[in-house]
């Protein structure tokens, strides 16, 4: 194994999880914090307290429920874009910019 191949296995990714309803937040934060490779960094139960927990905690990962009581995921996601795009100047080089995926 090359040791770029062994860096990304060690890598830590930082996930902020939202969702409204308490009990499947916490069933997704349990079977992701299973995982070595994954830090849960913050939770959110609406969309406003999701953009302040991606605000203050830049994560790598964001996991998000489409329908939330404030405002939807992709209005949701439309803030974090732009909280990313404001950031982005400020990380360091080697830390990776987070994926966008909906699913459906």
């Amino acid at each position: 194994m090359s040791n770029s191949s062994r860096r990304s296995d060690d890598q830590v990714y930082r996930v902020v999880v939202v969702d409204d309803h308490e009990m499947i937040l916490e069933s997704i934060v349990r079977l992701l914090a299973a995982d070595p490779r994954i830090n849960i960094v913050g939770t959110a139960l609406t969309g406003i307290e999701g953009i302040e927990s991606v605000r203050d905690q830049s994560p790598d990962v964001l996991v998000i429920d489409y329908h939330l009581p404030d405002m939807d995921a992709p209005e949701a996601i439309a803030q974090f874009a732009t909280l990313t795009e404001t950031s982005r100047s400020s990380r360091s080089p080697d830390r990776n910019v987070p994926e966008r995926n909906s699913h459906r």
